[in-house]
């Protein structure tokens, strides 16, 4: 084995093992902060969306109002949506999880835009 072929292996490895833990991490955090209105899905049916106004989006759907890119998904989570429920999520959740967040949201389309 060449140490080209190590180092790729080693880079394969790790990189999904960061990948899966964050998915995990995404999901565990949605499940906290987000399924009680997105629902289990995202598809916006949590046992709150009941009573609010607007109801809570559909993260299974895209375009998202403000971009369904990384950055934009981050951003929306940071900043929250003035004018409906979305809560900012800036003072709460660190930079790391509003990333880890943000991933798995966007796990959640079926076919994530390139925004």
């Amino acid at each position: 084995m060449t140490i080209r072929f190590i180092l790729v292996l080693t880079l394969i490895f790790t990189t999904g093992t960061w990948a899966q833990e964050v998915s995990v991490k995404g999901k565990q955090l949605f499940q906290v902060h987000c399924q009680v209105c997105h629902g289990v899905q995202g598809k916006g049916d949590g046992p709150a969306s009941v009573s609010l106004k607007p109801s809570p989006r559909d993260l299974t759907q895209r375009p998202y109002k403000y971009g369904c890119g990384p950055g934009a998904v981050v951003n929306t989570l940071r900043t929250g949506i003035e004018g409906t429920a979305m809560p900012s999520f800036s003072k709460t959740l660190s930079e790391e999880e509003l990333w880890a967040l943000g991933s798995y949201v966007r796990s959640l389309q079926s076919s994530c835009c390139s925004q």
